[in-house]
Formats: structure tokens, C-alpha cells, sequence
């Protein structure tokens, strides 16, 4: 086993984020579990995690604060994980500005805040990891969860750059795209508080699938959990490895990648021929 490590985890009231937590403190690592309601944290913190109240809503000099105060516990943060997010579901005509702006602010602000909090200590240090939890939404998207699809689509193009961007650091960075694992997940969706009729036999399949989905998900969140902790210690199936840019979590995760890839290589394909003749006649050196 490798050496104990020192984590920082948001929203692990529930989810994934909390069978993570509770897999690493099984593993004997420290963690520091964080959520916008801290009492919901004793299972947590009877298994020896320390809690902090963390609004992400709240103004980054607050959020700040929060990092500066998980950190100087004990030192340092070996690896943090950004767990923050929720599902919105409608179509994009439906959503109001407020909803927009809410469901960027959750899913892509929160982890762009979090960072610039965190990365002044993880320089300073010239290690750790820094994970966000993506979905698989990030790879395709569809009728009724575009906004979802969205962020997740958005977050990976921010956590890819920034992987790019703190590597001479020895700083590293991954995002982790789930598939559908059993958690609540999908009863804690906002649905669009505008609906059209126009729009209700194009979202009906979608409304059903997460009205009868729920329980029903392939993934067992305890095992991807365990997955998670592996590959982000680097032990276990992990040892010796580096880190993906974007690791996909769960079989129908995988499934989704494949399938998307396989498309789209057979479109650019397709269409090469046409779009490959725009470069200049004569080329600089």
C-alpha cells in the first residue's frame, strides 16, 4: 500500500463524494470532508474525518478562506477532489437566465474557484493532485439535459488546460467522468420551472428514463469509489501509472466514450475531403 495521504473533499454529504471519503479514511488516509451542512458529515467524522462548512455560493474571498482553513490543518493536501454538482433537466428554451446562471455556477464555477484557492498551496508545495468530478454527460449530449451536458463539456475543457498549465509544478490533474451509479443523484435533479407544451413529447422519453432510472443505475457507488481512491493513490491496479487527462468511471461510462469516439472519427472522415482543401498554396516555414 502506498503511503497514507491527506484529502480534500467537497460535497460529501452524499454520492459519490461521500463513499469516496469514507473508502479513503477505510484506507487509513486523512480526510478533510466538506459540505454546505456540516452536520450531515458524522459518519464522516466519527471514523475520525475533519468537517468544514463550504458554501460555494459564497464569495471566493469566503471560499478562500474555507482552503486556507482545510489546509493549515495539517500542513498540506495531497490530493483534493471537487465532488459539487447537480443534474438540470429541461430544454434549453425552458431554462431561465437565473436557472442558467445557477447550474454554471454549481457545475463549472464552483471548480474554477476552488482552484484558484487551492493551487497557491499545491505550488507552494510542489505536489498533490487536483480531481473534479465530471460526468458522462461531458461526451455527448441529448434532448432534456442539455445544460447538464453542457457544464460537463465546459469542465473538461477547463480541467484539461489546467493539467497543461501546472504540470511543471508537479502538480496533476484528472477528471473523473461517471457513468450512472446507484447514489441519489438523480432524485436531487432541478427541473426547469418553465414548461412548454411544445417541448413535452421531445422530453418526455428523457423524463421518464430519470423518473425510472433512479435505483436502477448499473454502477455500485462503493465500488467505483474504491476505483476512485486506487487510482488516485496510485496503489493497488494503479501503482505505477500516471494519471488520464479524463478517466471514465463505470462500464456504460466506458461504453459512451467508445461509442462517441467511433462516431465521430466517422465523421471527420467522411467530411475531411471537403473541409482538408482551405490551407494556402504556398506554406512558411
Amino acid at each position: 500500500m502506498s503511503a497514507p495521504k491527506v484529502w480534500l473533499i467537497t460535497g460529501t454529504s452524499s454520492g459519490l463524494g461521500h463513499e469516496i471519503a469514507l473508502q479513503a479514511l477505510q484506507r487509513g488516509d486523512t480526510v478533510i470532508a466538506t459540505a454546505r451542512d456540516p452536520t450531515k458529515l458524522t459518519t464522516l467524522t466519527s471514523l475520525g474525518a475533519h468537517a468544514l462548512k463550504l458554501d460555494i455560493s459564497s464569495s471566493p474571498a469566503e471560499v478562500k478562506a474555507v482552503i486556507d482553513s482545510a489546509y493549515a490543518i495539517h500542513g498540506r493536501v495531497d490530493i483534493f477532489l471537487n465532488c459539487i454538482g447537480f443534474l438540470i433537466e429541461g430544454a434549453l428554451e425552458e431554462y431561465s437566465q437565473e436557472e442558467f446562471l445557477n447550474n454554471f455556477q454549481v457545475n463549472v464555477t464552483s471548480t474554477f474557484t476552488l482552484a484558484q484557492a487551492l493551487l497557491p498551496h499545491l505550488r507552494k508545495q510542489g505536489s498533490g493532485t487536483f480531481a473534479a468530478l465530471g460526468s458522462i454527460a461531458g461526451w455527448y449530449s441529448g434532448a432534456g439535459w442539455t445544460g447538464y451536458s453542457m457544464v460537463k463539456f465546459a469542465l473538461a475543457g477547463m480541467m484539461l488546460g489546467l493539467k497543461e498549465e501546472v504540470k511543471s509544478f508537479g502538480i496533476d490533474v484528472v477528471l473523473i467522468e461517471p457513468g450512472y451509479f446507484r447514489t441519489g443523484f438523480l432524485n436531487g435533479r432541478v427541473v426547469a420551472k418553465k414548461e412548454m407544451e411544445e417541448y413535452k413529447p421531445v422530453l418526455k422519453p428523457v423524463k421518464d428514463f430519470f423518473n425510472t432510472r433512479s435505483g436502477q443505475q448499473r454502477g455500485d457507488p462503493v465500488k467505483g469509489a474504491k476505483v476512485v481512491v486506487e487510482v488516485l493513490t496510485r496503489s493497488g491496479k494503479a501503482e505505477g501509472k500516471e494519471l488520464p487527462e479524463r478517466l471514465l468511471l463505470g462500464a456504460d461510462a466506458v461504453e459512451v466514450g467508445l461509442g462517441t469516439m467511433e462516431k465521430e472519427k466517422k465523421v471527420i472522415e467522411e467530411w475531411r475531403v471537403i473541409v482538408e482543401g482551405t490551407d494556402h498554396e504556398v506554406q512558411f516555414e
